[in-house]
C-alpha cells in the first residue's frame, strides 16, 4: 500500500506540474477466461524531465464492450486521483471495441 501511494503521488506531482499525461490501456482474456484491463500512464518525470511509462492498475471487467472499458478506466483515473481532464494521448491496441472513432473506448474517454 504505501509502494501504491508513493507512486500515485510521483505521478500526481508530475501531472500537476505539467498538466497532461498519456493513458494506455488493453483488455485481454486470462488464463481463467475471466476479462482483464491493464492501464498504464505516460508522463514527464518532475526531476529529469524523461518520460516514465508506469502500469497503474489491473482489474476485472465484466465483459470487452466499450462502454464496461470505458468506465473501468474512469474509475481507475478517479481511484488513482489522476484527472481525465488532463489526458492528452490515448493508446490501444486496434481492436474495434477501443478505437473505435464512434463507439469505441477512445470516443467515450474523449467525450468525458
Amino acid at each position: 500500500m504505501a509502494l501504491d501511494n508513493q507512486l500515485i503521488s510521483t505521478i500526481q506531482k508530475s501531472v500537476e506540474k505539467f498538466g497532461m499525461f498519456a493513458l494506455m490501456a488493453d483488455e485481454e482474456t486470462n488464463v481463467k477466461n475471466e476479462q482483464v484491463l491493464s492501464v498504464c500512464v505516460r508522463y514527464l518525470s518532475c526531476d529529469s524531465l524523461s518520460v516514465v511509462e508506469q502500469f497503474v492498475a489491473v482489474s476485472c471487467v465484466q465483459n470487452a464492450t466499450a462502454e464496461t472499458v470505458a468506465a473501468a478506466i474512469a474509475d481507475v483515473c478517479r481511484n488513482r486521483a489522476v484527472y481525465m481532464t488532463k489526458i492528452v494521448a490515448l493508446s490501444f491496441d486496434g481492436a474495434s471495441n477501443m478505437s473505435g472513432r464512434r463507439g469505441g473506448v477512445q470516443a467515450l474517454l474523449k467525450d468525458k
